[in-house]
């Protein structure tokens, strides 16, 4: 026989109630299943909303016209005014009447692909009549990504309110 001392399971004492999961457990682990279903809706909508690239209209010509002529360092869109037929003329020059917000978010995504040369692939190459990739990946960046960020940023608040 091995005489070395074995260790036992502490015991309750007589007089201590036994320790049951009550119902707040139970909803905590509901309350994390919901939040984890709430990420797992918002990537799904982001994936679905991702893989659609739409015709281009010119709504999206002319933000492409003036992140192009950001890039080269102009605000005025007369290199790129016959892409889009939203365009105004001012003081002899062509510009978008876009807000410049967009543009100013998405330059550093089409400046990246200019450095990679992607920007002049997908816009000749890959892209069909009516759309382009460039178009859709600064849509991507520049749209998507932020609303996402904003969807998971209220979701988190919600769960922490």
């Amino acid at each position: 026989m091995d005489s070395s001392p074995t260790l036992a399971a502490p015991r309750p004492a007589a007089d201590a109630p036994a320790v049951e999961p009550g119902p707040d457990a139970a909803a905590a682990g509901r309350g994390l299943l919901r939040g984890r279903l709430a990420v797992v809706a918002i990537l799904c909508a982001a994936v679905g909303a991702a893989t659609l690239i739409q015709a281009l209209g010119w709504n999206q010509t002319s933000h492409f016209a003036l992140i192009r002529s950001l890039d080269d360092g102009t605000a005025h869109i007369d290199r790129y005014h016959r892409l889009t037929g939203d365009r105004a003329r001012y003081r002899g020059h062509w510009y978008s009447p876009r807000a410049p917000g967009l543009a100013f978010v998405t330059l550093p995504m089409y400046e990246a692909l200019e450095a990679v040369g992607a920007a002049q692939t997908l816009r000749h190459n890959i892209g069909g009549r009516n759309n382009s990739e460039t178009v859709w990946l600064l849509g991507i960046w520049g749209a998507l990504l932020p609303a996402v960020a904003m969807m998971l940023a209220v979701r988190w608040s919600g769960e922490n309110w």
